[in-house]
This record gives C-alpha cells, sequence and structure tokens, in this order.
C-alpha cells in the first residue's frame, strides 16, 4: 500500500471485508473448513493491519468478531488464541507502557 498510495486503499479495505465476512460465512455454516476460516480471517487482519495499522480498533472488532463466533461453534481453543492476539495489541499500546 505504502508504494500505490491511499487513492487504492478502498479496495483493499473492501477485499478484507470481504475476506472477513467470508470467513464468519465458513465458520457458521462450514465448522469442517475451519482451517480456511482461519486463512481468511488473517487476510482480512493483514490487509486491517496495513491499511489502519496493528492496534486499530478495526483490526481488533475482526478478532473479537471470529472469536465470538468461535465460541458460539465450540471452538475455544481457537477463539482462546485470537482473543490472546487481540489483548496482546492492546497491551503493547504505547499509551499503556
Amino acid at each position: 500500500m505504502d508504494e500505490i498510495g491511499l487513492d487504492f486503499t478502498e479496495p483493499f479495505a473492501l477485499l478484507g471485508m470481504c475476506f472477513h465476512e467470508y470467513g464468519l460465512f465458513l465458520v457458521d455454516f462450514y465448522p469442517e473448513r475451519l482451517d480456511e476460516a482461519k486463512e481468511y480471517i488473517n487476510e482480512a487482519l493483514k490487509i486491517s493491519y496495513k491499511i489502519y495499522g496493528v492496534n486499530s480498533s478495526h483490526a481488533l472488532n475482526i478478532i473479537v468478531t471470529f472469536s465470538g463466533r468461535c465460541i458460539l461453534k465450540n471452538q475455544f481453543k481457537i477463539a482462546r488464541d485470537y482473543l490472546e492476539m487481540g489483548i496482546g495489541r492492546v497491551l503493547v499500546q504505547p499509551e499503556n507502557e
């Protein structure tokens, strides 16, 4: 994104939102494809980190939403892993040091 500038961030943000929603769709309707759902969520997070930053509320929303869906489907370990990642991001913010 740094090379192409801010004019092209909207399509990337839209792609990230599509990855996020498709990952949630897989969790809800195809729980056997949970590994694939994690890949889509990770791609959505990469795009979010690049556009908004690692500690943005947007990235934390992706993490919390995905974790919540995993909890509803009794995938507690995956939910815990993602929530730990989100908590780690909040704790390393400069104003919390």
